[in-house]
């Protein structure tokens, strides 16, 4: 099937519905043209929400994401390219950013002080209870949590030579290794801070690693890891369940509808008067995105400068556009649950990797270059994250991983297949029965 694809014949060919020019039509991907036509940008975006009227939307904190990377995008790009060393001159931003998050943080323990107050300062009756456990409850609503940190990890005595791996890429970047290591079913990768303690916590997704070089996965790792040496305030877990408090304030508040069917007038006002409280979290939330927001974005284009100077400048470019093959993954997945064949799902993988049309790769590539392409809302365009790389001067990777050393690796991983293709099979499942739309890579 897909020998056939990677060395599509004429007539296998397609007519562009826009310039009429002959385009290979490969079984199993959508037919495109380079003069746009089904060229789209990709964005992975968080799951959405579901409004009264059952349609998909958007909530706050995607709106605040896509609005900001539209204004400050460019901006942030075109500022540190004329900067020969953007490494050191953006700490008041987060200062200010994590003053408001103590004012949230303690914003969010007022109603419980209250609480004790109206107990020790009103008459004990029916009333005064009420009004106390309102407030009781209000607080555990909206207090900020620590997120429980993930509880499948990876020990150093299941994937020895991929702890190795990232323990070298550690000590060039000059950091401590992460205390854990998660291995998922997602086709990304992350950082994360948990607890008090503010662990470290790298997860990568299996999916995304199989479709990775050796010298790309060298890459992800320092990008990852990257992030540790520059303390991302988007990574830490205390900043950002603060906005997740100040959400729940602004979901409690804000009614979906003002005047919802079978309603009286007067239920009109009380609604137009709740979307107006509901503006001061919102603006919160906008205000503590914004001052984040540069720095954030200066840490991205950090962690992506790091990865060229760990793997090389093609290999740090080679990882954002593969970044990209989620929604390819994802429609690989869902035919594969509809099958009933004698290979697994990772072995399937493997070989869709091994005849993965090369039209397919320039079509990523192509999409960068849009200026909505982003890996999700809350990252910068990769068209700006390319062309910093494209602009940064070429030098000798740190570290080369030789093709023993990636052996080894595929291996270790292959142990972890299993369990995670039990999990992605009930997912699309799910998936495919929720969805009704053609399946297209």
């Amino acid at each position: 099937m897909f020998e056939e694809a990677s060395a599509p014949v004429q007539k296998n060919s397609i007519k562009c519905k826009q310039c009429d020019a002959e385009v290979p039509k490969l079984e199993g991907f959508q037919p495109w043209c380079e003069c746009g036509w089904n060229l789209l940008a990709i964005v992975e975006e968080r799951p959405a929400s579901v409004g009264v009227d059952g349609k998909k939307k958007r909530d706050l904190l995607d709106e605040t994401y896509i609005a900001l990377n539209k204004q400050r995008g460019q901006a942030v790009y075109e500022k540190l390219n004329r900067l020969a060393d953007f490494g050191a001159s953006f700490r008041f931003s987060r200062f200010c950013f994590y003053t408001l998050c103590l004012f949230v943080w303690s914003g969010s323990l007022v109603s419980l002080i209250f609480a004790i107050a109206t107990l020790y300062y009103f008459p004990f009756n029916i009333l005064t209870l009420i009004f106390v456990l309102v407030l009781i409850a209000l607080t555990y609503v909206v207090i900020p949590r620590l997120e429980s940190p993930p509880a499948d990890t990876v020990s150093e005595r299941k994937c020895p030579k991929l702890w190795e791996t990232i323990s070298k890429v550690s000590v060039e970047i000059g950091i401590e290794r992460p205390d854990a290591l998660v291995v998922d079913s997602g086709f990304t990768a992350s950082s994360r801070y948990y607890g008090l303690t503010q662990s470290k916590f790298l997860t990568l997704g299996l999916p995304l690693l199989l479709f990775l070089n050796k010298d790309e996965r060298l890459a992800l790792l320092a990008r990852e890891l990257s992030h540790f040496d520059h303390r991302d305030p988007a990574r830490g877990a205390l900043s950002q369940q603060c906005i997740l408090s100040l959400m729940h304030w602004h979901k409690m508040l804000y009614p979906d509808e003002i005047l919802a069917r079978g309603e009286e007038l007067s239920a009109a006002f009380g609604n137009a008067a709740m979307r107006c409280l509901a503006r001061i979290p919102a603006a919160l939330i906008w205000l503590m995105l914004r001052i984040r927001w540069e720095d954030s974005l200066t840490c991205q284009y950090l962690a992506d400068r790091c990865s060229a100077q760990i793997s090389g400048k093609a290999a740090a470019i080679g990882l954002l556009v593969k970044g990209h093959f989620g929604q390819k993954f994802d429609t690989f997945v869902q035919r594969q649950t509809l099958k009933k064949g004698e290979k697994n799902l990772f072995d399937s993988l493997t070989e869709f990797i091994a005849n993965f049309p090369q039209r397919e790769h320039k079509k990523a590539s192509l999409q960068c270059e849009l200026a909505e392409t982003s890996l999700s809302n809350d990252t910068p365009p990769t068209c700006w994250r390319k062309k910093l790389l494209e602009d940064y001067e070429e030098s000798e990777p740190k570290i080369v991983l030789t093709a023993e050393e990636n052996e080894l690796i595929d291996k270790e991983l292959a142990s972890l297949c299993p369990s995670i293709e039990k999990a992605l099979i009930n997912e699309y499942k799910i998936g495919l029965m929720k969805s009704g739309e053609p399946l297209f890579f």
